[in-house]
């Protein structure tokens, strides 16, 4: 019996452990099957868009494979952010960031 416990606790543990380094389990997918890096690239398109930002952020980096596992629709946060993005003339006004708050799920 100890040693049934056991093997069903290593299962456990190494089924977590997988998932959270991002490997699919069979009827595991642990995404909420959201599109969040596409409505990430949407945003990084807009910030890399604005001519008054010099630096451009890297899609790659931004916007891993990882945000599709989280069960959070993160779209409306990043429709916000792409929105805010703006130019005061020469200068970015990235104020409008604060009303977009912190990704959150819903």
């Amino acid at each position: 019996m100890r040693s049934l416990l056991k093997v069903a606790a290593a299962v456990s543990v190494l089924g977590f452990g997988l998932a959270c380094a991002g490997m699919e389990i069979p009827g595991m997918d642990g995404g909420g099957g959201y599109d969040n890096v596409g409505s990430c690239k949407r945003y990084v398109e807009a910030y890399n868009n604005a001519a008054c930002i010099p630096t451009d952020l890297d899609v790659a980096q931004q916007c891993p494979d990882t945000l599709n596992q989280t069960p959070c629709d993160l779209a409306t946060y990043y429709d916000c952010m792409a929105a805010a993005v703006k130019c005061n003339g020469d200068m970015p006004d990235l104020s409008g960031f604060q009303a977009c708050g912190s990704p959150t799920c819903n």
